[in-house]
């Protein structure tokens, strides 16, 4: 971290992004070359005016300056998404591409006085005006770095496990520690050294005299002084998504002598460049080029002039560079649900800083966790959002009750928001939350971050959760895919599509982004290459659940189970425990109203026609409501059956028989409306069982079916019974489904005579069930 003595400002880091800043400032033939945080134009400032002097996708990502400075050596990128490796000559304003254009080429360099290097495919390709060398190498590599004197070049594996090629000998060596990615390979001016950064914002140097690899400590955008001895580099201080400051170090080859370059100006420098005693840099906050001296001895910056000044910035170029993906191999784990921060939250709510929270919602959401919560919005457009809600508004889930209370940006919050930042942010608590939800979760940091940890979970069908550098404070997004054979993913980003003009903005599903150290043509995780890496990731992990037909749970959201949470209803009413059918319930407190305020229905999805048997499975918690009213509907008609939930713990309550119609829509409504205010209704699975159905005529006189007699009934019938060595009972319904007699029957106990007159049964048909746990019969008869 960078000690307490620097400045220390805070921004808004997407408000700094939109207005841009300055990346990679250079000393050319022609005057002072630089990009902006979008990389897509390369300008040229001289004389007091700034041009743009080439835009294409990209092209200024780890541009190149040669040594005489007459020419820029870059990745040109077609609106096809081909690449082919580009130079650029300042002087005659000239274009050259050094091979066709392919899927994939890596970032070209100069080397020596003249030559000049690049990868297509699997090849390194080495150049100078004498000869023309190529080496196949194990998989693509986007950044490759070769000496001086062209012995040799480095190059990564697909691990990002960086290899030195002896050209000489054709063998490779790996200078980077085993298991560590490293990206941005640069020697030193006499090809002694190598500096490069691990994904994890630390830079090493590997030195071939010594042999021996030396950590630098936390840095990046490393530059050699033409010793070859020490090297400037850039640090940053990032707490809980706010930047703090940013300046630059002097250390030795061996991580020694460091020291702090102080200068008179409180700036946050950036993207340092030494040349000959000059040393170029920026300003992170207000779009600045510094020049000065060093005073090595007191590791002073002296003669600090502005070279530069934002209000001759040009505006920043955008492509619609979603068109890249024709004739890719993408795998995408399909339709998510997308939750803009700022766009889809709450109106009360400012969703700035709320990309932690939001991309956590849309995990839950693509997992099915959480029920839809339609909520009206009307930021940016009058809309509905069916899970913004849960990112700043009270809800319950799992037990835990998210109604803790924080005012970020002057505006309220709970929920998923106040959760994360009311005793910590994101980095220390949504692993917390994601576990309280019942996700398997786990939690990656820095080099331990890997392209192939995402790749592996989208492999697996589940989406990564990932916090990276595209802004200089960090910024959260969901990955759900990736393009195969590029380091290339896809995600949800919630606060829109960084590609494209405008961020915020309102095109955030289905983005893509490259990983850091690779250039496809869109934003890159590590935006200005300062850090290597994406700060942490976190795995998301369950098993999909398998809906049942007949047996509707209380969390199929969308496959049979509906919560009605809309106005007047609403989430914080929905309260829930871990307990019931698969060990989790709703229940709300009952009221004394003209409407049900909340309610749930259960829909049947029946594979075919006939009598079903629907009961309600009540908990033993939470379930005291003595008037609970089912509505039992098949589109003829309803039935409403009133059960004592008090009557039940952990059991299934019958609710009755009912012919159903695979053709029609057969549901169970229960809303919170009794007529007796305060108690405690559950909402937990409904079952939906066929009936055996068995013709009196199939019968006969078997002793281990059931017989009945008269048939049609007088005034009274009877019931021979079968054997069963269990109790068993005897239901009796109507034709609507309503139980109208019920009564237990002993092992001993051979027949059952039922006295219709005295019962007051109607004329009309029923259906006489028999169920001892094991079988169950049903004869129908006929009451005239």
């Amino acid at each position: 971290m960078v000690s307490s003595q620097l400045h220390s400002q805070e921004f808004d880091p997407y408000k700094l992004e939109k207005e841009g800043r300055i990346i990679h400032p250079v000393n050319s033939s022609e005057g002072i070359l630089f990009t902006d945080n979008f990389y897509s134009a390369i300008y040229l400032f001289k004389n007091g005016e700034t041009r743009q002097i080439f835009a294409s996708p990209n092209c200024g990502r780890d541009f190149q300056l040669s040594p005489d400075k007459s020419k820029v050596a870059f990745k040109f990128i077609d609106s096809l998404g081909r690449q082919a490796p580009a130079i650029f000559d300042l002087r005659n304003q000239a274009l050259q591409l050094l091979h066709k254009s392919e899927n994939l080429c890596g970032q070209p360099v100069f080397w020596g006085k003249s030559g000049i290097a690049y990868t297509i495919g699997h090849s390194v390709f080495i150049i100078s005006d004498e000869n023309e060398i190529e080496v196949n190498i194990s998989n693509y590599c986007n950044q490759i770095a070769v000496s001086p004197d062209a012995s040799c070049f480095i190059w990564n594996d697909k691990n990002q496990q960086l290899y030195l090629h002896d050209l000489e000998k054709g063998v490779d060596k790996q200078i980077s520690n085993p298991g560590i990615s490293c990206i941005n390979p640069k020697f030193s001016p006499d090809g002694s050294k190598i500096v490069f950064s691990s994904i994890g914002g630390q830079l090493f140097v590997f030195s071939l005299s010594d042999n021996e690899i030396f950590e630098i400590g936390s840095g990046g955008n490393p530059c050699w002084l033409n010793s070859s001895e020490e090297i400037i580099f850039e640090q940053s201080t990032i707490k809980d998504f706010k930047f703090i400051n940013s300046d630059l170090f002097i250390v030795d080859y061996r991580g020694r002598n460091k020291r702090q370059l102080t200068a008179d100006q409180k700036i946050n420098k950036s993207q340092p460049f030494y040349d000959n005693g000059e040393l170029l840099f920026a300003s992170v906050e207000n779009r600045k080029i510094f020049s000065a001296k060093i005073d090595f001895e007191k590791a002073e910056l002296k003669d600090l002039q502005i070279l530069f000044e934002h209000n001759q910035l040009l505006p920043m170029r955008y492509y619609p560079v979603h068109k890249f993906i024709r004739q890719k191999n993408l795998v995408d784990l399909g339709e998510m649900p997308y939750i803009h921060q700022v766009y889809d939250t709450p109106d009360f709510h400012d969703g700035s800083g709320s990309c932690g929270p939001t991309t956590a919602v849309m995990a839950l959401a693509s997992f099915n966790i959480l029920p839809p919560w339609p909520t009206t919005i009307n930021k940016l457009f009058i809309h509905e959002n069916d899970f913004g809600s849960y990112v700043a508004d009270k809800y319950h889930f799992n037990g835990t009750f998210f109604d803790s209370y924080t005012n970020p940006y002057s505006s309220n919050s709970w929920g998923a928001y106040s959760y994360m930042w009311a005793t910590g942010s994101p980095s220390s608590t949504m692993r917390n939350y994601y576990s309280i939800h019942g996700l398997d979760a786990s939690q990656s940091w820095t080099y331990n971050c890997s392209f192939d940890d995402t790749k592996n979970e989208i492999d697996d069908g589940f989406p990564h959760t990932i916090c990276n550098y595209m802004t200089v404070a960090g910024h959260i997004i969901l990955a759900k895919g990736y393009i195969e054979n590029q380091f290339t993913l896809l995600f949800h980003d919630p606060f829109g599509n960084k590609n494209t003009s405008g961020y915020p903005s309102y095109d955030g599903a289905n983005v893509f982004y490259d990983w850091p150290g690779y250039n496809n043509g869109y934003q890159n995780l590590d935006a200005d290459g300062t850090h290597g890496g994406i700060a942490w990731s976190v795995t998301t992990r369950k098993n999909i659940p398998v809906y049942n037909d007949t047996i509707v749970d209380d969390l199929a959201f969308g496959h049979g189970f509906y919560i009605f949470n809309e106005p007047p209803s609403h989430m914080q009413y929905f309260r829930d425990q871990t307990s019931g059918y698969n060990n989790h319930s709703w229940w709300t407190i009952t009221i004394d109203s003209n409407i049900d305020v909340c309610n749930v229905t259960w829909q049947a999805n029946i594979l075919e026609d006939g009598l079903y048997e629907i009961s309600a499975y009540i908990p033993a918690g939470f379930s005291n409501a003595q008037q609970s009213k089912y509505y039992i509907s098949t589109n003829q008609n309803t039935s409403e059956v009133i059960i004592d939930q008090s009557q039940y713990s952990n059991e299934w309550a019958l609710l009755g028989y009912l012919d159903l119609t695979v053709s029609r829509l057969n549901t169970v409504y229960l809303g919170d409306n009794t007529g007796i205010a305060g108690q405690q209704m559950v909402f937990d699975a409904m079952r939906f069982s066929r009936a055996a159905l068995i013709d009196i005529h199939e019968i006969s006189n078997s002793k281990e079916k059931m017989f009945i007699f008269p048939n049609p009934v007088v005034d009274e019938f009877t019931i021979i019974l079968p054997k069963s060595e269990i109790m068993a009972r005897i239901n009796i319904i109507d034709m609507k489904g309503r139980l109208v007699y019920s009564d237990d029957i002993f092992p001993s106990q051979h027949n059952l005579k039922i006295n219709v007159q005295k019962l007051n049964f109607v004329s009309g048909i029923y259906f006489v069930l028999y169920n001892n746990g094991v079988n169950n019969y049903s004869i129908k008869i006929s009451i005239p």
